[in-house]
């Protein structure tokens, strides 16, 4: 197995001469926390707003199992555990193929409620959704099914009168996560993230519980599109 590395990302406004060096400790109730300081000991204002799971690869970058924003401007010691404080989860997977002229798309749309850790297992209750889709006139169908799925249980929740904490966990987009949590990007189009909803990435490899809760959803995505190419005529295909 590869040796894993934790990353921490910061947001801080300085000048490059005073050159940050960052120190951990526990506090009166031994929950870890930091400061950055710089050659003189003065604290430099910092933001903690993600971090992230990775193993080195020879010539090749990086390979991120997860990444996640951060709340409180805190330390994440148990990941399962941080991914349990949202009310929802919702994971998104496209998988999709140009067959003919037609590109082919099935979404798998998969909301887990109720995480409850004990003893560092989760406890959940899944819903899911496929949907089968023509995605030919569309530049980004995964995002544009990131989009869609948000919306739909923006609206969900909007009939219910409930306003929901929601992590929705993806596998793409790694580099623009950052700025889709802040609303600075549109996530398709004009469309930004709502108020509310926090975007994580997850690879399908790891065994931390967004990593498993997307390739359950990637799996069932892929199957369906197999599926598909089974049953077609192998002159379409």
């Amino acid at each position: 197995m590869n040796e894993r590395f934790h990353r921490y990302k910061f947001k801080m406004n300085i000048d490059s001469s005073r050159k940050p060096e960052m120190v951990i400790f526990p506090n009166d109730e031994n929950v870890l926390i930091y400061k950055m300081l710089d050659k003189n000991n003065q604290e430099i204002e910092a933001t903690l707003f993600e971090t992230e799971v990775f193993y080195e690869r020879e010539n090749k970058p990086d390979k991120v199992l997860y990444s996640q924003p951060v709340s409180e401007n805190q330390f994440i010691t148990n990941i399962d555990a941080e991914l349990a404080r949202y009310d929802v989860v919702l994971v998104v997977d496209t998988s999709y193929e140009l067959i003919s002229t037609t590109k082919i798309a099935f979404t798998s749309i998969m909301l887990y409620y109720w995480l409850l850790v004990d003893d560092g297992e989760c406890e959940h209750q899944c819903s899911s959704n496929l949907i089968e889709w023509d995605a030919t006139s569309i530049n980004k169908p995964e995002n544009f099914m990131y989009a869609f799925a948000i919306e739909f249980v923006r609206d969900h929740f909007q009939e219910l009168n409930e306003n929901p904490i929601i992590a929705v966990i993806i596998d793409s987009e790694l580099g623009d996560i950052p700025s889709y949590n802040d609303r600075t990007k549109p996530i398709f189009n004009n469309y930004f993230l709502p108020e509310g909803y926090y975007i994580f990435y997850a690879s399908d490899k790891g065994g931390y519980l967004q990593n498993k809760l997307l390739k359950k959803c990637d799996k069932k995505a892929k199957k369906a599109l197999e599926q598909y190419k089974k049953n077609t005529p192998s002159h379409i295909v």
